[in-house]
């Protein structure tokens, strides 16, 4: 029900009688499941034993585990109860508490809600299982990901990948006719033609270096044949050509509309030529993850930082979250280093939950003329996320929560990250290039594509058709709780970023 509404807004709380559901507002919607979870929870009698394996293998989830169902309904209620902290501050504060100080959440890995997927065609086949979805590395994800936490990549990867590697200061070939110049993401119009130096750990498990079939984490359903064939032609206006090498190297490219240089660039949107979602993923032999514990202590970091009452304080359940998600990932050995870091990332976010100082505005960056091979400097800006606080702050506390939520979250629940933008702007996301206007958004332009804005970015799904013709009252009075038009732009009533 969480997921129907987030995704359409207004929604109905009493469905399949046999009859066309009556739809509610979304406020009302979530008061409903509040209640319903706090009501679940309360009536769950985990003294009750005694039954058969055969029993037990009935719940995929937790089998009749009650403990860990009841940890499952708090934690619920707290991402729920979060979810209302911008429009309805009160009820939020009321029901986090509410549920948090019953001590009873997912608080470590073996209580995560997580279900174990099976290969096939069935509803439990893993949601990444097919061959034709590239999931390549977003431009999003790599800008947060890049420098954070200092972590060098010599110490992450093996020998053979070492000369790969990249000075600091370097951020690639420049490419001013390939990549799209209107976006405000930092990193466009640059190849990085070989591996960070420094780079978030769980970048390297949770995505692969493309040639790299030696890597436990190389999906074999987009290797090519040979080196060769890794090597791909950047073609300029006046005719000529440069070749790049994408073996080992570590580029993303931003989303949008490009104009003349979607032709001339043959690295993008092709999974054998840029990092992509590591193999662990897409052969339906993992579990997934719906709830982990990682996010209880982000929900509670935020919490405690809003001045909640909370069971720890905001920078210890910020950093237990952090362990959680490098535990989860097997990185646990950078941690110590990883929390203490003031390094900043592309978009000028450091970890060290203290470390709160800006970045400034830019910074000054290599990269090289792939014609000539010359290397020259650059200034390269730190975006301004104008939807959070007019663009002023880069690295407060929120920002770090935030952040580190919606990576350790990855790849499991991009609705998540997704609602938390929608609700605060949080993390950073940059504009959608506009080198030709994007008819479904309007709103951007070749004039402002730095400013970033709430109608830059989808806010829903508009319902499906078959509900519009099918039942056109309820249509009506759905459409009539939006606030809105049925539309992609309408922002939810959570999101009173608005």
């Amino acid at each position: 029900m969480s997921e129907l509404t987030d995704n359409w807004g207004a929604a109905p709380t009493n469905a399949f009688k046999g009859v066309n559901p009556e739809f509610t507002s979304q406020k009302d919607v979530y008061y409903y499941m509040l209640a319903e979870l706090k009501d679940a929870a309360s009536k769950i009698d985990p003294s009750v034993s005694g039954m058969s394996d055969k029993t037990k293998n009935v719940d995929i989830a937790y089998q009749m585990n009650w403990d860990r169902w009841v940890r499952y309904a708090n934690s619920m209620r707290m991402r729920l109860a979060m979810r209302l902290s911008e429009v309805d501050p009160a009820k939020a504060k009321a029901e986090f508490e509410d549920a948090v100080s019953t001590g009873k959440y997912i608080a470590t890995a073996d209580q995560n809600f997580a279900v174990a997927e099976k290969d096939g065609w069935d509803g439990l086949t893993g949601v990444m299982s097919r061959s034709w979805n590239s999931q390549i590395l977003s431009e999003t994800q790599n800008n947060l990901m890049l420098g954070l936490g200092g972590i060098e990549s010599e110490d992450q990867l093996p020998s053979y990948l070492h000369s790969s590697i990249k000075p600091a200061n370097y951020i690639g070939m420049k490419f001013e006719e390939q990549f799209p110049t209107k976006t405000n993401s930092p990193s466009t119009g640059y190849f990085l033609d070989g591996l960070p130096n420094k780079i978030d750990p769980r970048a390297y498990k949770n995505f692969y270096i493309p040639g790299d079939k030696e890597s436990a984490q190389f999906e074999p359903w987009f290797e090519v044949a040979t080196d060769e064939e890794m090597k791909r032609k950047m073609k300029y206006a006046d005719g000529s050509e440069v070749v790049v090498d994408t073996k080992f190297t570590w580029s993303t490219y931003p989303i949008g509309e490009w104009g003349t240089a979607l032709a001339r660039n043959e690295v993008r949107g092709n999974a054998a030529f840029a990092p992509a979602l590591a193999k662990q993923y897409r052969h339906s032999t993992n579990k997934r993850v719906f709830f982990g514990s990682w996010e209880t202590y982000f929900l509670i970091a935020e919490a405690s930082l809003r001045g909640w009452s909370t069971p720890m304080n905001d920078e210890t359940a910020y950093n237990q979250g952090i362990q959680e998600s490098f535990e989860y990932n097997g990185v646990s050995s950078f941690y110590s280093s990883y929390i203490n870091s003031t390094d900043y990332s592309r978009v000028g976010t450091s970890v060290k939950y203290s470390h709160t100082t800006e970045p400034g505005n830019t910074h000054v960056m290599e990269y090289k003329n792939p014609k000539t091979g010359a290397i020259s400097t650059v200034t390269i800006n730190y975006p301004s996320n104008t939807i959070y606080k007019n663009g002023s702050v880069k690295n407060d506390k929120l920002t770090k929560i935030i952040t580190q939520k919606y990576l350790a979250n990855t790849p499991w629940l991009p609705l998540e990250g997704w609602n938390d933008q929608r609700r605060l702007g949080l993390p950073f996301f940059e504009n959608p290039a506009v080198e030709n206007p994007l008819p479904n958004l309007p709103n951007l332009t070749s004039s402002n594509y730095m400013t970033n804005s709430i109608k830059n970015f989808p806010q829903r799904l508009p319902y499906p058709s078959n509900f519009r013709n099918s039942d056109p009252n309820g249509y009506a009075k759905a459409v009539g709780l939006l606030g809105g038009a049925d539309e992609v732009l309408t922002p939810l009533w959570w999101a009173k970023q608005q």
